[in-house]
């Protein structure tokens, strides 16, 4: 595998996973099964018309799990390391909903508006939470998932 994986453990199109030593995959991780529980409250029934960006994506492990849930999803990370771990995720799976960009979240308005929010795991890092917040509310339409 030509690119290092620190966390998300992907399941490949071919069966193989990205960090098999985690003992699960991303769609058993407790964080995802939380958000897709939400997500299957909020919008029932077909998500193929719907949008999700996943601020600090790391790796992509959620946003592939929202991407084969149908929404059309969009990773951001600012790491150019993890945006190459992505790519290649996003080159070994057969997903035409899913995509990644290098982007600092502050310029998440550049990107559209969001039917839905995943933003875990990176809001306690910013240092101007509400006003954060603020830009937040701008770009969801419906669901944000902090």
């Amino acid at each position: 595998m030509p690119v290092s994986f620190t966390s998300h453990n992907i399941r490949l199109d071919d069966g193989s996973y990205t960090k098999p030593d985690v003992g699960y995959s991303m769609d058993q991780h407790p964080w995802f099964l939380a958000a897709k529980r939400i997500l299957d409250a909020t919008f029932p029934g077909d998500k193929r018309p719907l949008s999700i960006v996943d601020l600090g994506c790391l790796e992509g492990g959620y946003t592939v799990e929202f991407a084969r849930l149908g929404l059309h999803a969009l990773g951001i990370d600012v790491r150019e390391l993890n945006i190459e771990a992505c790519r290649y995720v996003q080159s070994k799976v057969n997903l035409p909903n899913l995509e990644f960009a290098r982007d600092d979240v502050w310029n998440i308005a550049a990107h559209g508006t969001f039917d839905a929010v995943f933003c875990c795991g990176l809001f306690y890092h910013l240092d101007k939470p509400r006003e954060f917040l603020s830009l937040l509310s701008r770009v969801t339409k419906r669901l944000l998932i902090l």
